[in-house]
């Protein structure tokens, strides 16, 4: 199996992967945060390693080449921005869709969402949880990010036409936690908890009329001298 880094062009570098495919905001690319990190990850040998037994956990089809898509874009009920995927990955019976974090946070609450939102953000929150399967008391007190996140993902495996689909949240630590930073990543470690345990993996549930099984996973990727280490 290989992968295939591909954003109009094909990205082989984390230089390539700044040009091809930068992030929504420039000042998030940066030494040791998660936007770097990613694509340095990515390009690594260790990736291809990661991502097979990711295949082999979940039971996945096995693919001979994976294409992998950088801020890649699904469109989500109502106006406005989709969800951005930090990377999608696609199979042959499955999309992998890709939240990378250090420390930095995974938003506001759902109910904070929308009790304070628009009237197109509540139609959002809705429709999404109305996908799952999920009335919002049970889910409220969870992250909206997470939320976009898993059903992004599911939204791109309709798109692709694929049955299994797996929402990937990668905690970056090790080197790159600065001080003061450990209080962040506990709290986002917590709220993945949370939140999974709240939508009950795995999922089935149907979108666009197709039966999509769906699952979450949070991984910690140790970074120390430049190398990746899966925990």
């Amino acid at each position: 199996m290989k992968i295939e880094i591909i954003k109009k062009n094909r990205i082989q570098t984390a230089k390539d992967w700044l040009y091809y495919a930068p992030p929504r905001k420039a000042d998030h690319w940066k030494d040791g945060r998660s936007a770097k990190l990613l694509a340095e990850y990515v390009t690594n040998e260790s990736f291809l390693t990661d991502v097979e037994t990711w295949i082999q956990e979940f039971q996945f089809a096995k693919s001979s080449v994976l294409t992998c898509e950088p801020e890649a874009v699904t469109s989500l009920p109502g106006s406005g921005n989709g969800r951005n995927h930090d990377l999608l990955i696609e199979g042959k019976d499955f999309v992998i869709g890709i939240e990378a974090k250090v420390s930095e946070s995974l938003g506001n609450l759902i109910k904070d969402e929308y009790n304070n939102g628009t009237q197109n953000k509540r139609y959002r929150i809705e429709q999404l949880l109305e996908l799952l399967g999920l009335p919002l008391g049970v889910m409220e007190d969870c992250r909206y990010q997470l939320l976009t996140g898993l059903t992004g993902t599911v939204k791109a495996a309709e798109e692709k036409g694929k049955k299994k689909c797996l929402f990937l949240v990668i905690e970056f630590t090790g080197d790159v936690i600065k001080k003061g930073e450990e209080k962040n990543i506990k709290r986002n470690a917590d709220d993945c908890d949370k939140f999974i345990a709240s939508v009950q993996f795995p999922r089935e549930v149907k979108c666009a009329g197709k039966s999509i099984t769906c699952y979450m996973k949070r991984v910690t990727i140790n970074v120390s001298l430049q190398k990746f280490t899966t925990k």
